[in-house]
């Protein structure tokens, strides 16, 4: 072995030495949250990509797929990585149904949204845990209850949108971009109120 590769092992075995030593200290809590992630991330990645491609004998290959693109976020969650996977898996989801012709379904669309949302929110958690943290359970449950109840109401209102959209059906009105802009400017008035409120 030459100089230079000998040199090369001894500089990361220190940065091996301590990613071990940091896995050996980890906690329940913050590797449950970082499963969660992961977990989240892969499910999305399974539920965009195309069903064709999935049913086909390349579900392996998504398989595999899923899994890296997951152990990314379980292991990275306070990096680029994780958005890195959610533009992937909208990307997916629009190359799904524009190339390969997957039906726009609501379920789909509240599945694959959810997924996102659980994967960003326990991401985010996760990177501001310290692997040894010691946390109350009660913590945990109060963090799920809540990050629960914001996607079952985010999700509830988001798909009885959608489900209205297409009882409208296709005719142009001045209605519709009114009321839109109304709902932007009084959703921009409640997040001015509550920046400012003491």
């Amino acid at each position: 072995m030459s100089f230079w590769r000998r040199s090369q092992a001894r500089v990361g075995e220190p940065f091996v030495m301590a990613r071990l030593a940091q896995l050996q200290r980890t906690t329940a809590v913050p590797a449950v949250v970082r499963l969660v992630a992961a977990m989240s991330a892969a499910l999305a990645v399974l539920v965009a990509m195309p069903a064709e491609v999935t049913a086909s004998a390349r579900v392996v290959e998504v398989l595999a797929l899923a899994a890296v693109l997951a152990g990314g976020v379980g292991l990275f969650p306070r990096s680029w990585w994780v958005t890195a996977v959610a533009l992937f898996v909208v990307l997916a989801w629009v190359g799904a149904t524009v190339a390969f012709g997957d039906a726009v379904d609501l379920a789909r669309v509240g599945v694959l949204a959810g997924l996102l949302y659980a994967m960003h929110a326990s991401a985010a958690f996760a990177a501001v845990l310290p692997h040894d943290c010691v946390v109350a359970p009660g913590v945990l449950l109060r963090w799920a209850l809540r990050q629960g109840a914001v996607l079952a109401g985010g999700l509830g209102v988001g798909l009885a949108g959608l489900a209205a959209v297409r009882l409208i059906g296709g005719t142009p009105t001045l209605a519709g971009p009114v009321l839109g802009a109304a709902v932007a400017a009084a959703l921009a008035g409640a997040f001015a109120y509550l920046l400012r409120r003491p």
